[in-house]
Parts: C-alpha cells; structure tokens; sequence
C-alpha cells in the first residue's frame, strides 16, 4: 500500500513524538538503573576497554550479549554514561516499532499502521519503562521477533531463499540472546504452517526435505554462539532456567486465576481500606483489559477452535495479528 507525502510527514511526525517522549522520560528519571542494568553497562565497559569479550550475561551460561556490545559500540562514539546505555534498548524499540507499522501497513491499511504509531507515542508506562531497559537482550528479541515475523509475511508474498534462510537465522539467534523468544517463534510458525499446509502438501519430498534441511542448518547457525560458549554444548544451567520457568509459568497462572480473576469480578475493593479514584480507575482498567481479551476471543473463536484440532483452513490476516499479540502478552506475564 503506496504512502502519500502527507501520510509520511504524519508518520515521521508519530516516530518523533515517540523518541521525544521516552527522551524526555530518561532526561527526568536522572539515569536510575536498576542491578541487571548496571551489569550490562559493566559489561559493555570491559568489552570496550578489551578486558573481556563475554558469549552469555555475566554468572550465566544463557542470555546472549547482543545489547551489550551494541552499548559498547555506542560508548565508543557518546562516552560511557547510563544515558547512553538507556538509549540502546530504545534504539531496538523504535526499529521494532517500525517493523510493525510496515506489516501493518503492508498487510492491513494505512490508517490501521498509524494508529498503532499513535498509541505507541504513549502507551502504559510498563511499556515505557521496558522499552528503554537495558537490561540484557529482552528489547533485542522484540527486535529480532519482530523481523522474523515481517520476513515470514515478505516470503509468503515472495518465496525466495534468501528470506527463507534469513527467518531461521534470526530464530535460532533469538533462541541464543533470550530462550522467552520461543513462544513467540513457535506460535508464529506454527499458524503459518497451517495456513500453508495445501502448499505443503503439493510440494515434492525432495524439496521439503531441503526446506527441512536448510531450516535446521540456519537454525542451528543462529544458536552457535550458546553452543560456542558452553562447555557441553547445551549447558545445563539452560536446562535447569527452563526448567525453573516452567515451573515459574505454573505459579503465575495459579496467581492469575486465584487473584487476577476475582479482582476483575468485583473484589477488588476488599484489599483497600478505603476506595479512592485511584482504585476505582484501576479496577476500571482491569475490567476494561479483561473484557477486551474475552471480546477478541469470542470474535475469533471459530480460528482458535480450528487452530486446536490443527484444521488448515485459511486463517484471515487479522488472526495472525492476534495470535502474534496474544503470544508477546504471555512471554510479559508469564516469563519468570
């Protein structure tokens, strides 16, 4: 879809309002970083000064340190300064930003794009915080998801193989800087093989067993560096992390259905001593959030009850953008 010169002022009017915003904010926090930041920092300082050159977040044999050499890079040419370090995450942020308004754009319409572009000038201040937290690959991921996804939608348009080998690339380095990448991936993948499933199917062996082969070559290429810098090739400390936030994933579901669901129910008032507008508007929010997500599941039901019983009917495009949406909100509440 073919942007005017007036919409592209618009949108480049969007993108600066969103930098604007979270400048303004790190400008007035006055640098406050909280301990995992201050390791990143250190890091990108040894590995500016050469002390060091680190595969994995120090004390960890997972987490790679895509941020961390980007913050070094950037201390080289601005100094070394909280400032700077903040500014690296937010650079990820804006990219990621900018992939999604061109799926948007590309994939639904123009005004679709924009608004996302305008409710990303001010969104909750979660959003905010994180999307200026350096705190280890966690806006790096966003990153790399999110050209993943805008590569997957340019190879269904144009299957060449250079997007083909791109996408798996990025996977497999995804699944090395932060493993809470692969839900996303998967689900992303997983709905994408069913609304191609007939294209599957009429495709020769020879040539889905190259697809197959090329697949995991470029998957594994992305994931070398944790193979690299583990002594027994998977490291067991990844294992046990996955294992941990398996076990983390249980408890915050058990948390969501004693706690969440009640609140938004009406019991909310109970654990103030006195009601105030405050917790009116909270209460609001959490209902207004809730009966959103029941909305969008009871207008697509019809998709996920096909998605459960693994049917390959079409899915329309707007499926994808809320099963994409769904997968980022469980690796937020979710992740340990």
């Amino acid at each position: 879809m073919v942007l005017y010169k007036k919409d592209w002022s618009n949108v480049v009017m969007l993108f600066a309002l969103i930098v604007f915003v979270r400048v303004m904010f790190l400008m007035n926090w006055q640098f406050m970083l909280d301990g995992d930041e201050s390791v990143v920092g250190i890091m990108a300082k040894h590995i500016l000064e050469g002390e060091s050159n680190p595969i994995f977040y120090y004390g960890q044999n997972y987490m790679g340190t895509l941020e961390q050499y980007s913050a070094a890079l950037l201390f080289f040419f601005f100094g070394v300064s909280p400032f700077i370090l903040k500014i690296v995450p937010l650079i990820y942020y804006i990219f990621s930003v900018l992939l999604v308004f061109l799926i948007l754009k590309r994939e639904f319409n123009k005004n679709l794009s924009q608004y996302f572009l305008a409710f990303s000038i001010f969104p909750s201040l979660f959003v905010i915080n994180w999307s200026m937290k350096a705190r280890g690959a966690y806006l790096g991921i966003v990153f790399l998801c999110s050209l993943f996804i805008y590569l997957l939608f340019k190879y269904q348009v144009n299957p060449k193989s250079r997007y083909y080998f791109a996408m798996f690339f990025i996977a497999g380095f995804s699944l090395y800087l932060n493993i809470l990448s692969a839900p996303f991936l998967v689900v992303v993948t997983f709905i994408h093989l069913l609304d191609s499933g007939k294209k599957c199917v009429a495709m020769s062996n020879r040539s889905a067993i190259l697809n197959l082969i090329y697949a995991v070559f470029f998957l594994f290429l992305g994931f070398l560096p944790s193979l690299i810098g583990s002594e027994v090739g998977v490291s067991s400390d990844l294992l046990n992390q996955l294992s941990l936030s398996f076990s983390q994933i249980i408890e915050n579901i058990r948390v969501v259905v004693i706690s969440l669901i009640p609140l938004v129910l009406g019991f909310y008032f109970s654990v103030y001593n006195e009601v105030s507008v405050f917790s009116i508007a909270e209460f609001l929010l959490f209902f207004l959030s809730f009966m959103s997500i029941l909305i969008v599941f009871y207008g697509y039901s019809r998709y996920f009850s096909k998605l459960i019983f693994l049917k390959k009917e079409g899915y329309p495009k707007s499926f994808y953008f809320i099963v994409v949406f769904l997968s980022y909100i469980a690796v937020l509440v979710f992740s340990p």
